[in-house]
């Protein structure tokens, strides 16, 4: 048996260590490659920013869409509301009231009277 300070006790040491790294690191290869069990969930860098790039193009997308829709809208104020959870009643009253009493004071020019 080798001294413990000696040369010989330091190479068989050195040799152990060496094996052990050796078998862990085939043991990591072997997981990372083959195992895709291990793998599932773990994403690249590449592939993160990609899929940040892709929700916020969407965020995007879902922002123009709805500014695109909002911008035909008019907002009219006073307008009565009625108190329904239906939208369709909703905006057929809102329909009625525009077309029955704002559109009438828009043509016959007695609209803003009551503002002086």
């Amino acid at each position: 048996m080798p001294f413990r300070n000696s040369p010989e006790h330091a190479l068989a040491r050195v040799s152990t260590v060496g094996d052990r790294v050796n078998h862990l690191e085939q043991k990591i290869s072997s997981k990372t490659t083959g195992n895709n069990e291990f793998c599932h969930g773990i994403l690249s860098d590449e592939d993160l920013i990609k899929q940040v790039v892709q929700v916020e193009l969407s965020k995007k997308s879902t922002e123009d869409q709805d500014v695109e829709v909002r911008k035909r809208n008019i907002i009219i104020h006073h307008v009565p509301e009625k108190k329904s959870d239906n939208v369709e009643e909703r905006k057929a009253n809102d329909l009625v009231f525009v077309m029955d009493e704002t559109i009438p004071d828009i043509w016959n020019g007695t609209m803003f009277d009551d503002l002086d």
